[in-house]
Order: structure tokens, then sequence, then C-alpha cells
């Protein structure tokens, strides 16, 4: 995979000469973050100058990263999109979907708690319980960029409000929106707060 306009910094892996004591030594290659794990902190990086911009007037929201960005930097569209899926999956990324286009948003699932951490602190008790019960328990099981409300239901614990309760709580927080319905039945995209400025603050970053 090339990344345009970058070098790959990664070491190169020596021969194993004939006679060599060194040959096999782990070097810890599989530490090294993928072309696309650097990629996405590159972007990251600049967009949370701005992210911090918007957190200081007041607007909470985290760094995003729109995966067509991706492919500006990376010239596998494919692999791209197989290695977003993979961090995805364990839970080291999450995706979103934005209202007013088809495009996807990604942010690092750490400042996403970060920031429901943030709105657990500010929140009266019943709703940092929601908070809470949201990044401890629906973040690590609910890993697609939407989730069924069966689903949510299913999650809930003793002494958690019910799921429509919870659901309009996290609505009204911007920690989900709701979906047009599907064949899986009543469903919310995950969400981030304060969306539009987010967006804003990607725009800025990359300008």
């Amino acid at each position: 995979m090339r990344r345009r306009g970058y070098v790959n910094f990664r070491p190169m892996q020596p021969s194993a000469a004939e006679g060599d004591d060194d040959a096999g030594m782990d070097l810890g290659m599989d530490k090294l973050p993928s072309d696309v794990e650097a990629a996405i902190d590159h972007l990251r990086a600049r967009c949370k100058v701005a992210a911090v911009a918007e957190g200081a007037r007041g607007l909470a929201t985290c760094p995003l990263v729109l995966q067509h960005h991706l492919y500006t930097i990376i010239d596998a569209r494919c692999e791209v999109d197989r290695e977003v899926q993979r961090l995805r999956k364990q839970n080291s990324l999450r995706e979103f979907r934005l209202a007013s286009s088809i495009d996807v948003a990604l942010a690092s699932t750490a400042d996403y708690v970060e920031l429901l951490s943030e709105a657990v602190a500010a929140s009266p008790p019943p709703l940092a319980v929601m908070f809470s019960w949201f990044s401890r328990t629906v973040l690590p099981a609910c890993r697609a960029p939407s989730v069924s409300l069966e689903e949510l239901a299913s999650l809930i614990e003793t002494g958690t409000s019910s799921v429509g309760d919870a659901v309009t709580a996290l609505v009204r927080a911007g920690f989900l929106r709701p979906r047009n319905a599907s064949s899986a039945g009543p469903e919310v995209w995950h969400a981030l707060p304060q969306m539009c400025h987010a967006q804003r603050s990607i725009r800025h970053s990359i300008k």
C-alpha cells in the first residue's frame, strides 16, 4: 500500500544471513501501526486542534476523520476499507454516518469514551447512570454504526431505566440519533454531540 506524499518509516526486516545469530530476532514489527492507522493519527492530530478550539467555546466534541480523506492519502481504497472495519470490530474506532451526506466520520473509541466521561461528570445521577451504562456496556457490545432497540433492551441492567427512557436521554444528549425503519426493526445510529460543529472542525483542520 503506498501513501501519497508519505515516507514509509517502517524498518526493513533484515534478511537471515547464513550464520547470523540475530536471524529470526523479534523486532516487534507487529506493534507498529498500519499505514491506515498512521494516516488516521495524522488526520486526527490536525482535527484535534480545531476540536479543542470548539471545546474552548463550550461545544463538547472530539476529533473526527472523514473516511474519504483517507483515500487521498492512501491509494488502495479496498485496503483502507478493510482496515477501518478491522479497527471498528476490535472497538478501537467508531463509525458515524453523517446526516447531511453519505460520508462516514471516524473517531477513536478512546476519544468518544472520554466525551461520554465528561457527560457523566456533568450530569445529574439518573442521566449519569445512563451515560455510564452506554459507555461501559453498549459500546463494547455494539460496534456497528447503528444498533437495534431490541439489542439495547437486551443490555439494560438492573437499576437502569427502560430502554425507551435510555434512548430518549441519549438522543437528547446527541449520542444517538433515530434511523429510518430497517428490516431489522427500530434502530438508532451512534452519534456525536454537536456533530455540525465537529464537521466544522474537520473543515478547518484540512485547510
